[in-house]
């Protein structure tokens, strides 16, 4: 794996140039892409929760229940029956989707910082997961808007690529 960082001012072709690797890479390979919004600076994992939302094929239009069973499927495929019920109410919390009283009890009252590393734990589970299957690639665009939570869980991410086939492209200002 590695990690790809483009810089530069805006305008100057940042975009274009993912869009360009994207269009040349091989159809084996998974990618996912996210984009900061300026205005989703205070929205905890934003831009990593576009990416999930696109695995799982959640759509903007989707009920509730209909996006919480796509993300249970995806996680089922993705983490195995053995993971997936540990990871969904972490995953569901950071795309900040109801959880069954059921689910909320497997939190155990976690808040702050033990509920971020466990978030954080989750999203490791399900990237690793991934990237067994098959090469993976996560874009990250804009990042210079990201929201807090989102760039502590990508540099926790990062490290992933080290074991795994894993291209993180870094796109920001």
């Amino acid at each position: 794996g590695s990690v790809l960082t483009i810089w530069g001012e805006a305008g100057i072709g940042k975009s274009r140039l993912v869009a360009e690797l994207h269009r040349c890479a091989p159809p084996t390979i998974t990618w996912l892409q996210g984009r900061a919004l300026s205005y989703a600076e205070n929205a905890p994992y934003s831009i990593i929760g576009q990416q999930i939302r696109r695995a799982a094929g959640i759509r903007v239009g989707d009920t509730e229940s209909s996006a919480q069973a796509k993300l249970r499927d995806m996680l089922a495929r993705a983490c195995g029956p053995d993971q997936a019920p540990a990871a969904y109410p972490l995953i569901a919390t950071a795309l900040a989707m109801r959880l069954e009283e059921s689910e909320a009890s497997m939190l155990g009252g976690l808040s702050g910082d033990r509920l971020q590393h466990e978030v954080v734990r989750a999203l490791r589970t399900l990237v690793a997961a991934t990237a067994r299957r098959a090469p993976l690639v996560l874009v990250f665009e804009d990042l210079h808007w990201s929201d807090q939570a989102s760039t502590a869980a990508i540099e926790e991410l990062l490290p992933l690529a080290e074991d795994h086939p894993i291209l993180y492209v870094l796109v920001a200002r």
